[in-house]
């Protein structure tokens, strides 16, 4: 017999798999034969090659595709297949139905590898396992042959035996026997063997078939390792990414915003945490554009009066003329100095510095005669018909109105001004001397006033003119002296050390002064008190402006933040937002007209347009009549039903009046709601249910037997109320007493109450079940307020800890204590009105901080805080179409969007619309990394 293994192959393509295969199979001791040895490439095969692949045991076939039209693999074939031993054909990338002498092999189990692992010469374990399976199979059947020939033999030795002694008949007869009883021995043996024969090759299908079903699932294994890697992989980074998007947020939100967004994308399913910063980052990010980028800082910045041009001069010795998208409206003015001060009006734009005056026609983009040389100018000044003041520190005023330019006698002969100011109008003209006089023109055409200051300390240093011309803010060492320039009388001597700069507001009624190492001081300019301070304690603000409706102001710092406020309607200022962009100092803030955009210019040398306010028509507000003692949503029918002495419905789009209830005399309401078509109302003595058609027809509902505090309408007609004596009763007749309570919501499922009590718990209670009611603890003071998921699987409370909660309350023990799933942080006051989206994934809480603030309850994170303040909240609810609907004690109802509580897809769309450079993946991965590190 020849070798174990002969390997049939394509020298083309199959020479590493070839030895790789030989190579292993001699490493289990297995004897291997490669037709190479036997013969030169490219000769004709020789008989003894053929003789080696007639007598091996098993013949492996490497079918690819150099091997499919290969005559020599033909012919040893052919010489095998006779032999009927094992033949083992490995089909690599289904080449072996492709050959020419595939009908030859047909039919015989294949093993398969792909064209990757032959040119790499790695054959699988499993043909190995097999080659060597049939190995041993052909040798256990040799030796079964063997057996057999033996036993032939044997039989024809006794045979020829009892042909030669047959004349020796008891020894002869008594040898045969004992001969054929060895042949039958023999015989049996031989058959046993061919038993275990059989039985090895079911072993060894056997054994094949749990190799290819191990494989199988190691490949399963192997592909759910690296799912899971993948998953693990694009995780980490979706977390390095978001980490550098929440690291970004202080300084540049608008890259927030892109890497907050990549990583949203990264994550899949998108992570909480990705998508919580990327709500944070497109709430903080106000940019609207960056209109000019400068080599060196920008000394001012102007507005047109309509709003829609803007001048900019900057250290580079230019004054450039763009619109509100940064295009140029005309080329570049060059000038020979750094102008201080600049002026826009719709014809004319000045610039004004220590070297003189330039001007120009903004219409034609022309340069303008300026027929005097005064070096020193302080500042220049546009009135609203085009008339032009320039002015120095000293006191020397120029004006010209149209063509004419003249210089009217702002000071006194030998006077020196130590400060100058012009009205907005142009109508009025002030400058205080060093001498300690105040001195007053009018125009067109006015005669010089003057008056002697109340004697102090200090030269006068800056002047302010307000809105109206009726009064001046003239600071002199450390005292402010506001000066009523109707009566020619100092109205207030304020002690004022330190102050930076002032603003008034447009109304005239309020005068804004920032202190170094102090807080932004609001004082009331009639009475000259302190009505409110702002901001943090930092080591000096840069400046202050008020928005051109007096609702809204806003302070900037050396840090390049600016921080916008707005008017709570009770004389306070309540922090607003802040915008962050500038790297370096701000310079000047500036209000558009309109007040929804905001520019400033800073020390980075760039000019920035932010928005500040929400789209027209995107939010309303109306004014109910009266103050108001409660309030309930009602928003899946668009109404608001509020009570006081009368119980009103209105509705929440057009704040229509659409009932009303008057209570019976010498009573009032204390609280209302829906129940079907009827409206249902709880007053002091009881409770009613009217027919919201017919106001006049009302039905008793429950007696309270007592003053009744407090009343809310439950599902299916139900009714709850609560005594003077902190007692609760139902319609259904159950009573609770013993804690105190003060405030209830009804769940809508079947009889389940949530209740506040006057100390920090809760309490849970079925009423129609009765016994004692669970405890919701974690507040650390009162509950304010309550109200139930639209499942009636969760509850949502506020408190006087400034806090909110969610609780799951579907699993409630009667007795038992319950604690929150999640804790709401962020405001700054207690929480008084609270409230569920329709879906239950979103929660909205008010809060007497004055905020309004937007949550995701199954992870607590903040979504948005709304761009308003409410003094005094009393109910706040979402409306179907996903709009926050909000009420005051003071009747005010505001309807506003949230433009963050969208789902994932509608916030990526929302960072795609920003108007920044995008970066590529491959800037983002670059830039997260560098933050991370």
């Amino acid at each position: 017999m020849g070798e174990d293994v002969f390997v049939s192959y394509s020298r083309q393509d199959a020479n590493a798999y070839a030895f790789a295969l030989a190579h292993a199979l001699t490493q289990r001791k297995l004897a291997c034969y490669l037709d190479q040895l036997g013969s030169p490439p490219g000769a004709e095969i020789p008989e003894e090659v053929l003789r080696k692949a007639e007598r091996c045991q098993v013949f492996v076939l490497i079918a690819t595709q150099g091997a499919k039209s290969s005559s020599a693999i033909h012919k040893e074939i052919s010489r095998f297949l006779p032999t009927r031993r094992a033949l083992i054909p490995v089909n690599v990338d289904g080449a072996l139905q492709e050959a020419a002498w595939y009908a030859q092999v047909r039919g015989v189990a294949e093993a398969r590898e792909t064209g990757a692992v032959v040119q790499e010469g790695r054959p699988a374990e499993a043909l190995l396992d097999r080659i060597e399976t049939a190995v041993g199979y052909n040798r256990r059947s040799r030796r079964i042959t063997r057996a057999a020939l033996v036993t032939v033999a044997l039989v024809g030795l006794v045979t020829l035996a009892a042909s030669i002694f047959s004349g020796t008949q008891a020894a002869h007869a008594r040898k045969a026997e004992r001969e054929q009883a060895v042949a039958v021995r023999l015989r049996d043996e031989a058959r046993a063997a061919e038993k275990d024969a059989v039985a090895a090759r079911v072993e060894a299908i056997a054994a094949k078939n749990d190799a290819d079903r191990a494989a199988a699932s190691s490949r399963v294994q192997a592909q759910e390792a690296e799912r899971l890697a993948t998953e693990a992989r694009k995780r980490g980074q979706a977390l390095r990414l978001a980490a550098a998007a929440r690291q970004q947020l202080p300084f540049d939100p608008k890259l927030s915003v892109q890497l907050a967004e990549a990583a949203v994308r990264a994550s899949e399913p998108s992570m909480d945490e990705a998508v919580a910063v990327l709500r944070q980052a497109l709430a903080d990010d106000h940019e609207a554009a960056v209109l000019r980028r400068f080599p060196l800082e920008v000394s001012d910045i102007a507005v047109a009066p309509d709003g829609r041009s803007v001048a900019i001069a900057s250290g580079d010795k230019t004054v450039e003329l763009v619109d509100l998208a940064g295009r140029r409206l005309c080329p570049p003015f060059k000038v020979t100095w750094t102008p201080r001060s600049l002026a826009l009006g719709q014809e004319l734009l000045a610039a004004g510095g220590t070297r003189g005056l330039y001007l120009w026609d903004v219409r034609s983009c022309k340069a303008l005669e300026v027929p005097f040389e005064e070096k020193g100018l302080e500042k220049v000044q546009l009135a609203p018909d085009e008339t032009l003041f320039a002015f120095t520190r000293g006191g020397v005023l120029h004006m010209r109105t149209r063509m004419e330019w003249s210089q009217p006698p702002l000071m006194r002969a030998g006077q020196t001004a130590g400060a100058v100011a012009i009205s907005q109008d142009g109508q009025v003209a002030v400058a205080a001397s060093y001498d300690g006089h105040l001195r007053l023109l009018r125009f067109p055409g006015g005669n010089p006033q003057e008056w002697t200051l109340p004697p102090g300390e200090g030269a006068p240093g800056y002047l302010l003119i307000s809105p109206d011309s009726r009064t001046a803010a003239l600071l002199r060492g450390r005292e402010l002296l506001l000066i009523d320039l109707i009566a020619s009388q100092v109205l207030h001597r304020l002690e004022a050390p330190f102050v930076g700069s002032m603003a008034f507001s447009a109304d005239s009624a309020l005068l804004a002064l920032t202190i170094a190492d102090a807080p932004t001081r609001i004082l009331d300019v009639a009475s000259g008190e302190e009505l409110a301070s702002l901001g943090p304690s930092i080591e000096r603000i840069e400046g202050v402006a008020f928005g051109p409706l007096g609702t809204l102001l806003a302070t900037y710092d050396p840090h390049g933040v600016i921080r916008l406020y707005s008017a709570s309607g009770t004389g306070g200022w309540a922090p607003l937002m802040e915008l962050r962009g500038h790297p370096m100092e701000v310079q000047r803030v500036i209000f558009l007209p309109g007040g929804r955009q905001v520019l400033s210019s800073g020390m980075d040398g760039s000019v920035r347009l932010w928005n500040i306010a929400l789209p027209d028509g995107s939010r309303t507000q109306l004014s109910l009549d009266g103050r108001l003692n409660g309030a309930r949503f009602l928003a899946e029918k668009g109404l608001l039903l509020s009570w006081d002495r009368d119980v009103q419905l209105h509705d929440i789009a057009s704040g229509q009046l659409r009932a009303k209830l008057v209570p019976p005399v010498g009573s009032s309401w204390v609280g209302a709601g829906i129940s079907k078509a009827a409206l249902a109302q709880g007053m002091e003595a009881g409770g009613s249910l009217c027919d919201s058609a017919r106001e006049r027809v009302c039905l008793p509902l429950i007696q309270a037997r007592g003053k009744l505090l407090r009343a809310a309408p439950g599902p299916g007609g139900m009714w709850a109320g609560i005594r003077d004596d902190g007692r609760v009763f139902t319609s259904s007749g159950k009573e609770l007493g013993g804690h105190d309570v003060w405030n209830l919501a009804f769940s809508p499922l079947p009889d389940l109450l949530a209740m506040a009590t006057k100390s920090r718990d809760g309490l849970l209670w079925r009423s129609r079940l009765g016994g004692a009611p669970s405890r919701l603890v974690g507040h650390s003071h009162t509950i304010q307020a309550l109200a139930f998921s639209p499942d009636g699987q969760r509850l949502i409370t506020g408190s006087t800890d400034h806090t909110a909660r969610i609780w799951s309350v579907s699993g409630a023990r009667p007795g038992a204590e319950l604690h929150s799933d999640r804790l709401l942080l962020g405001h700054d006051d207690g929480v008084v009105a609270v409230a569920f989206s329709q879906d239950g994934t979103q929660a909205v809480t008010a809060s007497w901080d004055g905020s309004v603030r937007v949550w995701e309850t199954a992870t607590g994170n903040p979504i948005q805080v709304l761009p308003f303040r409410e003094d005094s909240p009393l109910a706040v609810a979402f409306l179907p179409d996903g709009r926050i609907a909000s009420v005051t004690n003071r009747g005010v109802l505001r309807v506003t969007p949230c433009e963050l509580c969208g789902s994932v897809p509608e916030l990526l769309e929302q960072a795609r619309r920003h108007k920044a450079a995008r970066l590529t993946a491959r800037e983002v991965e670059s830039v997260a990394g560098d933050v991370v590190r």
